[in-house]
């Protein structure tokens, strides 16, 4: 992982931090949930200890302090005097993109001039690299000037992976031209055609096996990223930016010609029983995992789409594959109490994001029944009264940490 240490230089490792969302203490164990309440948009500021009802596994807990927090300051206590909640707050921005459309850079805008604090932290993930910009950073440069310098690395790391993309499309397109010039009998076509759709074949192999491995975005990856989050201290608000992923495929009939033309070929067969298994890999996801993953790490988080051009290329599949990453991680994003919406909503969507990650409740309480380290412990919160909706982590996984 890198930090940007510097305008011109990328360096230094991320520092390892303590863990965030609902969180326990030293035994005794004490849980802190982060609890947000409002009355339609507003934020209701004026709750105590005996407002609110809190379930874990089904069984009512006793709240034994309130911590009403504005950013990063304490601004009310009600009970508990001898707990000091961390308070910092972490920006995670992911972008699993293949362009950057102005909407993208006004969000960047928007978060380094009018929503990062000096006390702040932001970690980018780019579809090359990961970079941590520290406190430091935010405290003694330029705003403007780091939002400048984030646009033109993220460019920069999405041009490499354009590049990539854009060879495999140009070998698929190759592949066609040059299986019909040996459409007929390969046996009386020139040595040079076979060997030239070979080579183009196993080239078209390797650079869709270094496009689809590792996947653009697959459990693994989400919870790497979300695994990030939860060992940061504080909130952490997340905004993932997804761009629909497509993949320059041959059609079923490009691939049943080849195999007539060449039954007897070994790099041909060999290459296209590769590509046949690769083109069946679709990235699938364990949803409920996830969710708890996101709950256990108090992950404020939304997801904002950009749509992909609908290319049509002759004997050539441009399949779109988002549609189960779109689905499970939109639910997930609802879950957190953020939103998922297409990238022409998204810097209204930011600053409802920092809007609610502004003011929230700490709850603390201790389990009645603690149950072993490692299960997942199911949360539920309610107010005394109508009128009210409520955003908490739906639970958390027991930890002495």
């Amino acid at each position: 992982m890198k930090k940007i240490a510097s305008l011109s230089s990328l360096a230094l490792i991320l520092a390892s931090l303590a863990p965030a969302g609902p969180f326990l203490q030293e035994e005794p164990a004490a849980v802190a949930v982060p609890v947000r309440v409002f009355s339609g948009k507003g934020f209701i500021g004026d709750l105590r200890r005996q407002d609110f009802v809190l379930f874990e596994d089904g069984q009512t807990q006793e709240v034994d302090g309130l911590f009403l927090i504005r950013r990063t300051e304490v601004e009310a206590v009600d009970g508990l005097q001898d707990f000091h909640p961390p308070t910092s707050r972490n920006f995670h921005l992911w972008f699993l993109v293949r362009s950057c459309p102005p909407q993208l850079e006004a969000v960047i805008d928007f978060l380094f001039a009018d929503a990062l604090t000096e006390e702040d932290s932001v970690v980018i993930t780019t579809p090359a690299e990961t970079y941590t910009l520290s406190g430091v950073m935010i405290r003694t440069k330029p705003r403007e000037m780091l939002a400048a310098e984030i646009k033109r690395i993220l460019k920069a790391d999405i041009e490499a992976k354009e590049d990539e993309f854009q060879r495999l499309k140009d070998l698929a397109s190759r592949l066609v031209a040059a299986s019909y010039a040996v459409r007929g009998d390969p046996l009386s076509a020139k040595p040079s055609a076979v060997m030239t759709m070979e080579n183009l074949l196993q080239n078209y192999r390797d650079a869709y096996e270094k496009w689809v491995s590792p996947p653009f975005l697959d459990e693994k990856k989400v919870l790497g990223l979300v695994g990030r989050a939860k060992d940061s201290p504080g909130q952490n608000l997340a905004f993932l930016f997804y761009q629909e992923e497509r993949r320059a495929e041959l059609d079923y009939d490009l691939m049943s010609r080849l195999i007539y033309l060449f039954p007897t070929r070994d790099r041909v067969r060999d290459s296209l029983e590769d590509l046949n298994q690769m083109f069946g890999n679709v990235p699938t996801f364990d949803v409920d995992r996830l969710s708890m993953e996101f709950a256990s790490g108090g992950v404020l988080f939304s997801m904002i789409t950009i749509a992909s051009p609908d290319e049509q290329k002759k004997d050539v599949d441009m399949r779109d594959v988002s549609a189960n990453v779109k689905l499970v991680l939109s639910t997930i994003a609802v879950e957190t109490g953020g939103r998922a919406v297409a990238i022409e909503a998204a810097e209204e969507i930011a600053r409802e994001a920092v809007t609610v990650l502004d003011r929230y409740y700490l709850l603390t309480y201790r389990p009645k029944n603690p149950s072993p380290e490692g299960d997942f412990r199911r949360l539920q919160v309610e107010i005394r009264g109508d009128g009210y909706s409520i955003v908490a982590p739906r639970g958390y996984f027991a930890s002495l940490r």
